[in-house]
């Protein structure tokens, strides 16, 4: 899922009204002035863009808000549609979303074979298997994020550990046989 807050402070409008919907915009003051290719008008001022508040305003339709509704505007998409379609260009990181239940989806970029892993207790097979791993991206970046689970088994977040010296009680050592 796409985090629009996210996205709307990742990108600017003037750069998806120029490059990625390729629209002729003519700079007027603190604005950008252009046709509407929705509208099909030739009315060289139909579509208002304000950079400097991420905004715009079709006078033809009637219609305006952020650059999500400004891509669904011009592409005749929904918003949804739009915001997909901006994270995937702009490599804007998505949400985790939450299930039914109320769990999280696990980090399927954690690598659980990390050098940081095994500096904390966790070798490879035991950081596996409770889903350990090093985040080499994301908001976890740079640490070893730790799943919290319920009494169910439900993810319900992480907690990223960024120095390898851990309680001897937090280890898991390995059985004696």
């Amino acid at each position: 899922m796409v985090d629009f807050q996210q996205l709307k402070l990742s990108v600017g409008i003037e750069e998806v009204a120029r490059n990625f919907l390729e629209l002729s915009l003519i700079p007027y003051e603190d604005t950008l002035r252009g046709k509407c290719p929705t509208c099909g008008t030739d009315d060289p001022r139909a579509l208002l863009i304000t950079p400097g508040k991420g905004l715009w305003y079709c006078f033809t339709k009637k219609v305006g808000g952020d650059l999500i509704a400004l891509v669904a505007h011009v592409s005749k998409i929904s918003q949804r549609e739009s915001a997909e379609s901006l994270a995937n260009v702009y490599m804007v990181e998505k949400k985790q979303e939450q299930k039914t239940d109320g769990a999280l989806e696990p980090l399927n970029y954690l690598e659980p074979a990390h050098e940081q892993c095994a500096a904390l207790g966790f070798p490879e097979p035991v950081a596996t298997l409770v889903g350990v791993g090093y985040a080499s991206k994301g908001m976890m970046r740079g640490t070893v994020a730790v799943p919290i689970r319920l009494p169910n088994g439900s993810l319900i977040g992480y907690i990223g550990i960024t120095e390898a010296k851990v309680p001897k009680s937090w280890r898991i050592e390995p059985c004696q046989s």
